[in-house]
């Protein structure tokens, strides 16, 4: 498993497995019929095919800081409790987003609504779906409380766990209250969003839980960490933020419309009014086409034409590319092992190839 790709397919099986007996045995062992039906929806929509990016990035930084092979099997548990507790984020992010598809299926407020015969965008469904994802986060901690490692290490992990989760809620925080508002310091939020839920949340976060697990604390080697990871982070925004607006529908598998139509305050914007501070009329034109709630194709169109007008979809780009390389250059300051520097380098690299995903040009 000398490759990125090799090293995230048998571990996604393994996460994968894991999560699949967990569930199973919840299924079979739950008190009443109704419990065992909603884990059986639960199992569904945890075991989806997805990258699995937290919870092999936590894997990889625990073996390349010197996890023991013997010992895999108990902190495969650990991951799978990251991954647990994205699928818990995903329902909160469909809800507020009001997405109807989440990993090409049915969003779990959907898949209760049609399960229940109710509306697609029934209020009891939601409600439900709010409460089945507090069963996943309930479900991580019995996992993480499960595996078999010492009390201090797990300690360790608990406390960046707790952190991982509390930023990013901060972070949602933030851009609920920016969505469909521009102020005069929307590209300070903007930043402050792209990193709280990004690049803590994706790449920092479980980087440095699987480093504190094996390892005492250590501040240098822990700020180290950061400084590779945050540019890392903040480019796998941009990059989201780039195929969220110019990205082939096809090969994204997310509408090229929705961050738009959500008045997103993301990255991109945040460059594109930077962009338009010298032209107001433009600026202000495109302003009030963003904040609008209900957007028609003409104004979508639009609005992307200003993006690349003004220059903000070069410069994202641009910013895009200098992330990639500062991420590329800091990695050869981490104590991790040869071997597993190699695969976060293949990681960078899957991050930066954003055309074979389907950037348009």
């Amino acid at each position: 498993m000398n490759t990125f790709k090799d090293f995230s397919a048998a571990n996604i099986l393994l996460i994968d497995e894991y999560i699949s007996s967990f569930y199973d045995e919840k299924i079979h062992s739950s008190e009443f019929e109704f419990i065992s039906q909603h884990y059986e929806i639960i199992k569904e929509y945890c075991c989806r095919k997805g990258k699995r990016i937290r919870p092999i990035l936590f894997l990889l930084s625990a073996l390349g800081y010197g996890l023991k092979h013997d010992k895999k099997k108990e902190f495969i548990k650990m991951a799978a409790a990251l991954e647990i507790m994205h699928s818990f984020l995903l329902v909160q992010d469909d809800i507020i987003d009001n997405a109807d598809v989440r990993r090409g299926l049915n969003a779990l407020h959907i898949e209760l609504a049609e399960k229940l015969n109710l509306k697609s965008k029934s209020k009891r469904a939601e409600s439900m779906a709010f409460v089945l994802a507090d069963v996943m986060f309930s479900n991580a901690l019995e996992m993480i409380a499960s595996s078999d490692i010492c009390n201090r290490a797990k300690g360790r992990y608990l406390k960046i766990f707790s952190a991982t989760y509390e930023k990013t809620a901060w972070g949602q925080v933030l851009d609920i209250l920016n969505s469909g508002n521009i102020s005069d310091n929307s590209s300070e939020i903007a930043k402050n969003i792209s990193e709280m839920k990004t690049a803590y949340y994706t790449i920092f976060y479980p980087m440095l839980m699987g480093y504190s697990i094996v390892n005492k604390p250590n501040p240098q080697e822990e700020k180290v960490i950061k400084e590779f990871c945050i540019p890392l982070g903040v480019a796998f925004q941009l990059r989201d933020d780039l195929l969220g607006v110019f990205g082939n529908e096809f090969n994204t598998g997310k509408s090229s419309d929705s961050d738009l139509q959500e008045s997103k305050l993301t990255l991109l914007i945040k460059n594109c009014l930077e962009s338009l501070s010298f032209d107001k009329n433009k600026k202000r034109e495109f302003e009030n086409l963003f904040v609008l709630s209900n957007k028609s194709k003409t104004n979508i169109k639009k609005i992307k034409k200003i993006i690349i007008e003004s220059g903000a979809y070069s410069a994202t780009i641009s910013q895009f590319k200098e992330d990639i390389n500062l991420a590329k250059t800091n990695l050869n300051m981490l104590s991790i092992s040869k071997q597993y520097k190699s695969i976060l380098f293949e990681f960078i690299c899957y991050i930066e190839d954003i055309e074979s995903v389907g950037l348009l040009g």
